[in-house]
């Protein structure tokens, strides 16, 4: 089993709370250590592009179509799993939303505003959406496009425009309101399969 798209999952949410604390003590030690970290990611996601997905006959190694694999049993007798992989068309969009949260978090040292909160959430979304991408389970998948709109909330509400309040409300309405028919399709779609494991979905 292969850790390498949990590391990049679960570090930057695992990290958001030290990132808090730092840029209350010092703001500027802070912002340098969140852009680190993105960078950090953003380097290790292309290198693990470029070392599973170049030259021909890459997906001979692949298991279910998908490469670098991590399959747990999270809940046994219900065939839940904790799966994560990637395939020729999630790792490209796995990078691209590396370089975009790169391009943010340095485009974002003008904000002086409650910053301790702004990169504790930054790093929460880029966990969030990373998960979205490599999520092998439904439910797993669901959980982390809901831990996506968590922060995209605050961060509308707090650092967004002239009429952000009114953004953040349109947001949370219509994001949840969605997020709640897609749940619905997902659990239709395990009473169907017995299994919320995209591959064992037929």
């Amino acid at each position: 089993m292969s850790l390498e798209l949990i590391w990049l999952m679960i570090l930057p949410i695992a990290l958001s709370p030290f990132i808090y604390l730092l840029t209350r003590w010092n703001k500027s030690w802070g912002k340098w250590t969140t852009a680190g970290i993105i960078t950090g990611t953003t380097i290790y996601s292309v290198i693990l592009w470029f070392q599973n997905f170049t030259g021909s006959g890459y997906m001979d190694n692949a298991k279910d179509g998908f490469l670098l694999q991590y399959k747990h049993t999270w809940i046994p007798g219900a065939k839940i799993f904790f799966a994560v992989g990637v395939d020729g068309l999630s790792m490209p969009l796995l990078v691209l939303t590396q370089v975009v949260f790169l391009v943010s978090v340095y485009s974002s040292f003008y904000v002086h505003d409650q910053e301790a909160s702004y990169y504790a959430l930054l790093l929460i979304l880029l966990s969030g959406v990373v998960g979205t991408f490599v999520a092998l389970d439904l439910l797993l998948f669901y959980i982390a496009w809901e831990l996506v709109l968590v922060p995209m909330f605050f961060l509308i509400h707090i650092w967004g425009g002239p009429d952000r309040k009114y953004a953040a409300i349109k947001f949370f309405i219509y994001t949840h309101l969605a997020s709640l028919v897609m749940l619905i399709g997902l659990f239709y779609l395990y009473i169907g399969a017995g299994t919320f494991y995209m591959p064992d979905i037929k």
